[in-house]
C-alpha cells in the first residue's frame, strides 16, 4: 500500500518547523519582552496603572500574541503539504491524493501541541533550551501524524511501515523512495542542526560555570563576554552554516560512495578550531558536537544510497 501522504507530512513538518521557520513567526509565538504591552499601555492611556491590572494586560496580550503566531504557523503547515505533494508531482509525474479534512485535523493538531508549547515557556522561559522538551514536542506531532491518517484511511501505518521495512528497499515505491530521500536530507542538514544547538544550551545552562567560547558553539552566533564586553570576530550564525555545510558534504560522499572525502572534513575542523582547544571544556563540547553531527548524517547518507543502489 501506498503511504506516500504520511511521508509529505512528515517532510513538510520538518522543512516549515526547521527551514523555513523565521524570526518574526519564532517572536510571534515565544514573546519574550515587554516592549509590545509596554507600548500599548502607553497608547491606551497615561494614566498610572494599577500592577494587577498591568499583569493581567500583559499575559492577556502575550497569550493573543502566542494564538496568532501559532494559528500562522499551523497554516503555513497546511499550505505546506500541498507544496510538498505539487514538489513532488513536478518531480516524478506522480500525483499523490491530498485530503482537505485530514490535511485540516493535522494542522490543528499542529496548533494545540505548539500553543501548549508556548504557554509552557510563557511560564518558564528557561523551557526553550530543554531538549526533553524539543523532544516531547516533536513525539506528540508524530503521534497525532499517525494517529489522524490512521484512522481517516482506517489503516494501521505503524504495521504498513514494519511491513515496507521488511522488504527494504523494494517496499517503497518510487513516491515514497524520493520523499524519504528528501526527509533525510533536511533531518540531517536543518533538522540535527537545530538539535545540536537546543543540546548545546541544555548542557551549558546546567553548567554553573559556563565558558563563553562554549556558549558560541551552542548559540552559533558571536560570543559577548559578559564581564568585558568584548567579542570574538566571527560570522553570525558561523557555526550553524558551517554544520550544515559539513553535513551535506557527508551525505555527498556516502552517498557517491567516497567516504575518504570525510577525513578532509575532520582536518580543516581540527585546523580552524585548533588554538580553542587548549579549553578543556570546549574540547569537550566540540567533540560532543562533532560526533552529533557526522553520526545522523553518515548513517541517512547509508539509508539514501541503499535506497537505489
Amino acid at each position: 500500500m501506498d503511504i506516500s501522504l504520511f511521508f509529505i507530512v512528515i517532510l513538510s513538518h520538518i522543512l516549515f518547523d526547521f527551514v523555513f521557520q523565521n524570526e518574526f513567526i519564532l517572536k510571534m509565538r515565544f514573546p519574550k519582552s515587554k516592549s509590545y504591552i509596554d507600548n500599548k499601555l502607553k497608547e491606551k492611556t497615561s494614566l498610572r496603572i494599577k500592577e494587577r491590572l498591568y499583569k493581567s494586560l500583559y499575559s492577556l496580550s502575550i497569550k493573543k500574541r502566542s494564538i496568532v503566531g501559532n494559528v500562522i504557523h499551523s497554516t503555513i503547515h497546511l499550505i505546506g503539504i500541498y507544496i510538498v505533494s505539487a514538489m513532488i508531482n513536478l518531480i516524478n509525474g506522480q500525483a499523490v491524493y491530498v485530503p482537505l479534512y485530514q490535511v485540516l485535523l493535522i494542522s490543528i493538531s499542529h496548533f494545540i501541541v505548539d500553543e501548549l508549547k508556548s504557554l509552557l515557556y510563557l511560564k518558564d522561559i528557561k523551557l526553550i533550551e530543554n531538549i526533553w522538551v524539543f523532544w516531547l514536542d516533536q513525539l506528540l506531532h508524530l503521534i497525532f501524524i499517525l494517529l489522524i491518517l490512521s484512522i481517516c484511511n482506517n489503516i494501521n501505518l505503524i504495521n504498513i511501515l514494519r511491513e515496507k521495512i521488511l522488504i527494504y528497499p523494494n517496499g517503497f515505491s518510487l513516491n515514497e523512495k524520493l520523499l524519504i530521500v528528501f526527509i533525510n536530507i533536511s533531518t540531517a542538514t536543518w533538522g540535527v542542526g537545530i538539535f545540536i544547538k537546543i543540546l548545546m544550551h541544555h548542557l551549558s545552562s546546567n553548567n554553573n560555570k559556563i565558558d563563553f567560547k562554549i556558549r558560541n558553539w551552542s548559540q552559533n552566533n558571536k560570543v559577548i563576554n559578559k564581564d568585558t564586553l568584548e567579542e570574538d570576530a566571527g560570522a553570525p550564525n558561523g557555526g550553524f552554516i558551517i554544520g550544515l555545510l559539513e553535513r551535506t558534504f557527508i551525505l555527498v560522499s556516502i552517498v557517491i560512495n567516497y567516504p575518504m572525502m570525510i577525513g578532509f572534513i575532520l582536518t580543516i575542523k581540527s585546523v580552524a578550531r585548533f588554538k580553542k582547544l587548549s579549553n578543556d571544556s570546549f574540547a569537550e563540547y566540540f567533540i560532543i558536537g562533532t560526533f552529533l553531527s557526522f553520526i545522523p548524517a553518515l548513517l541517512l547518507g547509508i539509508i539514501i544510497r541503499s535506497l537505489f543502489f
